[in-house]
């Protein structure tokens, strides 16, 4: 079981962490990708981004590799670091061999999720969490590398339990009453309450969509270290890693 790491004042790119295997200098260093030029051009081209962002992003992206190697916890990237990450896994003989064989000793998995309401809002939680640790290591994040979640985000979410719970009691409400009325007002109440029932769907999905069509604005979500199930074809609804578990 991985020992908790330890706050500490350090100088340098790192703002307070303890680093006692010294991963970090080497992370900082380390060159992404089998032709890092080339690495970094894809990703710029694949996103419409200028170079110097992309190298930004790169950037970020060793600081995301670091925070899933000393974190209790599983993490969750941005989705500007996330394109970075999909982007190594393609390069499958580095990200492997060089990465998790040689600089983390541990291969971290990338799990990609489905989409799902609940676990996209596990991710999110996830999510903010990794920002928290960022911070107490590297000081506050690029806002527009790694988005800070908005309290518009929080409202819709409990917009949408509210809208679910509402429609539940009204539907048991308008079953009731029409048991007690007769066959025509149970009719009645079922229309009613397949009518409530949508309208919390449609308003859900609207604040799932608005939330998504944010720049820059999602996260991802699970990983380990351990046996395989990572994959670097193709999008995902959520990603995400952490090197917890495993051997």
């Amino acid at each position: 079981m991985r020992e908790p790491y330890s706050l500490q004042q350090m100088t340098g790119d790192l703002r307070a962490a303890a680093d006692p295997t010294g991963l970090w200098p080497t992370l900082s260093d380390f060159r992404i990708g089998s032709s890092p030029s080339q690495f970094e051009r894809r990703l710029a081209d694949a996103n419409g981004w200028p170079d110097a962002h992309a190298a930004r992003v790169i950037a970020e992206y060793r600081r995301f590799l670091y925070l899933a190697a000393i974190a209790d916890f599983e993490v969750t990237p941005s989705k500007p670091v996330d394109a970075a990450w999909h982007l190594h896994l393609e390069d499958d003989d580095h990200y492997r061999g060089v990465l998790c064989g040689q600089v983390l000793g541990k291969l971290l998995q990338h799990l990609p999720g489905s989409g799902e309401p609940l676990e996209e809002e596990r991710f999110r939680a996830q999510y903010r969490e990794t920002l928290r640790l960022y911070e107490s290591i590297f000081g506050p994040a690029p806002s527009d590398i790694w988005p800070i979640p908005s309290i518009e985000d929080d409202r819709t979410e409990a917009e949408s339990i509210r809208l679910w719970l509402g429609a539940l009691c009204a539907a048991l409400a308008g079953t009731f009453l029409a048991l007690l009325a007769g066959p025509t007002f149970l009719f009645i109440g079922g229309i009613v309450a397949v009518s409530l029932a949508v309208l919390a769907m449609q308003r859900t999905e609207h604040g799932e969509q608005r939330r998504r069509n944010k720049d820059g604005s999602g996260c991802g979500g699970d990983a380990s270290v351990g046996h395989d199930s990572s994959g670097g074809d193709g999008d995902c609804a959520s990603c995400g890693g952490g090197c917890g578990g495993g051997d």
